[in-house]
């Protein structure tokens, strides 16, 4: 998935990695891998940290690049070329993070951010809100103001343990056996 926004707001590096990194802390998804062959069935672990973060570093991997030089279309070219090879690259499940992201400077006042992620971890509406709550971050660190404390989201461990428990439930089978019969696809 590739999820890119052109911005007009003010740009610093310092503060966007920041940000990532607070993301990557707060939201247990950005530090996840698969397992596919220890165990009976497919497992995803959630790891402490990131390869590389001790708890304040960096460890989002992340990249800027600098356009203003560039006419607009030579811009677009980096850009579009950026998401290309990033297509391209993949990720390897067993290995955290399954997300990259990027920053491309066009002018003075405007850059376009970049986030590269697996499917497997992030859709479109859970991009939507992880994005949201990291350009407010990233805003409030550009001001100069303390990020704002929002409350962490459930532990993915929950959502688990429900749709194991829906699994086995006769009245769950019957609901979704009763949807696909309605809608002609059992």
């Amino acid at each position: 998935e590739v999820f890119s926004y052109e911005l007009r707001a003010p740009w610093s590096e310092r503060a966007l990695r920041e940000s990532l990194g607070a993301a990557a802390r707060r939201h247990p998804v950005l530090r996840t891998s698969f397992d596919l062959r220890s165990f009976s069935e497919p497992v995803q672990r959630v790891h402490a940290r990131l390869p590389g973060d001790a708890g304040e570093g960096e460890p989002v991997p992340f990249a800027a690049f600098d356009l203003r030089g560039r006419d607009r279309p030579g811009q677009d070219a980096a850009v579009s070329g950026w998401i290309d090879a990033e297509l391209k690259r993949g990720f390897v499940w067993e290995e955290p993070p399954l997300w990259r992201a990027a920053a491309h400077r066009r002018t003075d006042t405007t850059w376009e951010f970049t986030l590269c992620a697996h499917h497997a971890i992030l859709d479109g509406w859970s991009a939507a809100a992880l994005i949201g709550g990291l350009f407010l971050d990233y805003l409030g660190r550009t001001v100069g103001r303390a990020p704002a404390v929002r409350p962490s989201p459930p532990p993915f461990v929950r959502y688990v343990a429900l749709e194991r428990a829906a699994r086995t439930d006769d009245g769950s089978r019957r609901f979704w056996a009763d949807c696909l019969a309605e809608s002609g696809q059992a």
